[in-house]
């Protein structure tokens, strides 16, 4: 059985048994040893530091970061839903064009200009108004300056002022 087996090496030439289960056994060995080496390599601070890449240890160094300053950051109780104080404060420097309370006056509970939480506010720059006619409501709200002009209510609101209307008109001829 063995007289049929053909041994070669890695160029396809026939050779002995004995000298292909040496060369196994030391690619074996160079094997194991490669391996070892890898595994050294590995451990290395260096090769971990950058085994992914710069950009996405820099990412997972910012993401630490930004963990540890939500854990360290003190919770402010909002009533419906809990906010951070630097949430909070990021939000405080946020200026907002239609924001009402950057009229008042902090110290004198007073509607003032001056003394403003915000200094680059234009208070001359005016809301943005709807281009479109508006129809009358009851409660005399303007439309929004993105309404497009297109009425998609089902007639109430004229019914109900056609009536309000007929009925004061009424009242006054009565008397």
């Amino acid at each position: 059985m063995d007289s049929n087996v053909v041994y070669r090496d890695e160029l396809g030439n026939i050779i002995d048994r004995d000298l292909w289960y040496k060369k196994k056994i030391v690619g074996r060995k160079k094997f194991k040893r490669t391996e070892s080496d890898r595994n050294k390599f590995k451990e290395d601070p260096e090769f971990t530091k950058y085994k992914r890449g710069v950009i996405q240890f820099e990412e997972i160094k910012r993401n630490a970061e930004k963990f540890e300053s939500l854990t360290n950051d003190e919770v402010i109780d909002g009533g419906r839903y809990y906010i951070s104080k630097s949430y909070d404060d990021e939000l405080r420097r946020k200026d907002i064009w239609d924001d009402p309370i950057k009229f008042i006056d902090l110290n004198n509970d007073s509607l003032g200009y001056s003394n403003l939480r915000s200094r680059f506010v234009d208070f001359k720059a005016r809301k943005l108004k709807c281009k479109f006619i508006t129809d009358q409501n009851r409660f005399s709200i303007e439309s929004g300056y993105r309404w497009d002009g297109v009425i998609r209510g089902n007639g109430f609101e004229e019914k109900y002022l056609n009536e309000k209307y007929m009925k004061n008109n009424t009242q006054h001829f009565i008397d």
